[in-house]
């Protein structure tokens, strides 16, 4: 850039406006669950008329709950108390429950997807391009697999 040209920032303007629309793209679902998120990160602040018509008793008797409520509050901001408290709500909110439920799995099921398509991109990189979409597939359940023990004596029993 010369000296004494103005700045122009119009090209990066126009970047970012295309990253903030392809966000409101993709992340439109979170916008449709926005009561739901708000729900399942405070139930007891949340207000009631917004919530969803099948939450909403519940999540009234809920709030009432003094009990509850305290235990809430005991274990806010601790992430694994936190989802025990969710998990084991009483029998008398059936409808929190499975809503709390689908929640947390959401971040599970997302994890593991994320942790698949990482071994997938670090077995087929550019120095094993050679790999088919069989051993890939191979591969990929080998290295997800927790645990594999493999049983010698077996292996041993079949040589001979």
């Amino acid at each position: 850039m010369d000296v004494g040209t103005p700045f122009s920032g119009q090209k990066y303007a126009d970047a970012i406006e295309k990253l903030q629309e392809e966000f409101d793209h993709r992340f439109v679902d979170f916008k449709t669950h926005r009561a739901i998120f708000h729900i399942f990160a405070d139930p007891f602040s949340f207000d009631v008329q917004d919530a969803p018509p099948v939450l909403q008793m519940e999540l009234i008797d809920l709030q009432c709950n003094s009990e509850h409520k305290a235990k809430f509050r005991e274990v806010s901001g601790k992430v694994d108390k936190l989802g025990q408290f969710l998990r084991e709500l009483p029998p008398t909110f059936p409808e929190l429950s499975r809503m709390f439920k689908r929640t947390m799995c959401l971040f599970g099921s997302t994890y593991l997807c994320e942790k698949l398509f990482s071994t997938m991109n670090f077995n087929k990189s550019k120095y094993r391009s050679k790999l088919a979409d069989e051993h890939l597939q191979a591969i990929l359940r080998v290295s997800t697999a927790s645990s594999l023990m493999p049983n010698v004596a077996q292996l041993c029993e079949r040589k001979r």
